[in-house]
């Protein structure tokens, strides 16, 4: 209460706010108004998307908009399913109406899928392989090993916090089992940073500075809710348009899409996974 329903009270605080992001100065006055879906990556379930349709044009158009301008949108598998509790079937369904709600909606074939819960196994990883997914993105415990991708693909299997001197690369290409030319790129995002920003609550500046000090040139990917901003944490979307229009540009910190990242910085790591999600700690 007062809204009717979760949509409607979530799409008040959180989703339509991130479509007109206030930057205020120190005297509370708006200087800026962002779109926040144009300068980060993320993704919208089919089910929520089909309802905001209905139910808020406005905040829909502002999504579909942000990605015609910047191409930042991500896929989701259809209903939300933790596919690797499907059944062969349904996971190729939610899968392929996933990739085909997007391709209406957004007017283009998806890069990427998000994976609900980020819940993975190798039969996941290659359904969406054989439909024609580049990347995930997947929480760093979900990685059970990982090896240098060397010319002949053949360097020793290592398990990142366990193996001495091995650290979790930011990338890694999962490789199909019954066919090693065929895989899919993942993207292992910061678990400390994405747990602070989740729960956290930290100013935008701190957050830059911690990517900051992480990144050494390479890709730091944070990943989190997005009802994070807004809902969790009323007005978080001011602090993610700061984050991303003004603190980023003053840290020169750049915002690849994830897509044309992993192009022109192929992965050097092969991983196997292991069966997971990313709120799933005990396993």
């Amino acid at each position: 209460a007062p809204f009717h329903d979760w949509n409607e009270r979530i799409t008040a605080e959180c989703y339509r706010p991130n479509g007109w992001a206030r930057i205020l100065d120190d005297h509370g006055r708006i200087v800026a108004i962002v779109d926040n879906y144009e300068h980060l990556s993320f993704n919208v379930g089919p089910t929520l998307m089909s309802w905001l349709d209905e139910h808020a044009p406005e905040t829909y158009a502002r999504i579909v908009d942000a990605d015609r301008a910047t191409r930042r949108a991500i896929a989701q598998a259809y209903g939300h399913a933790i596919l690797p509790l499907c059944n062969d079937r349904d996971l190729r369904t939610q899968v392929r109406w996933g990739l085909a709600d997007f391709r209406h909606r957004f007017g283009r074939p998806a890069e990427g899928m998000w994976l609900p819960e980020t819940a993975v196994d190798d039969r996941t990883l290659a359904v969406l392989a054989e439909e024609g997914v580049r990347f995930t993105i997947l929480a760093p415990g979900q990685i059970a090993a990982v090896r240098r991708l060397d010319g002949d693909g053949a360097g020793a299997w290592r398990t990142p916090g366990m193996d001495e001197g091995v650290a979790l690369p930011g990338t890694a290409r999962w490789r199909h089992p019954d066919d090693p030319a065929r895989g899919i790129d993942l993207v292992i995002y910061d678990g400390p940073i994405s747990h602070d920003v989740a729960f956290g609550g930290f100013p935008s500046q701190v957050v830059v500075e911690r990517i900051v000090g992480r990144a050494g040139g390479e890709l730091v990917a944070v990943a989190c809710d997005g009802e994070t901003f807004g809902h969790h944490h009323h007005y978080a979307d001011r602090g993610v348009a700061y984050a991303l229009t003004v603190e980023a540009d003053r840290r020169g910190v750049a915002l690849p899409r994830l897509a044309d990242w992993l192009a022109e910085h192929p992965p050097t790591h092969e991983a196997r996974v292991r069966v997971s999600a990313w709120s799933c700690v005990h396993g």
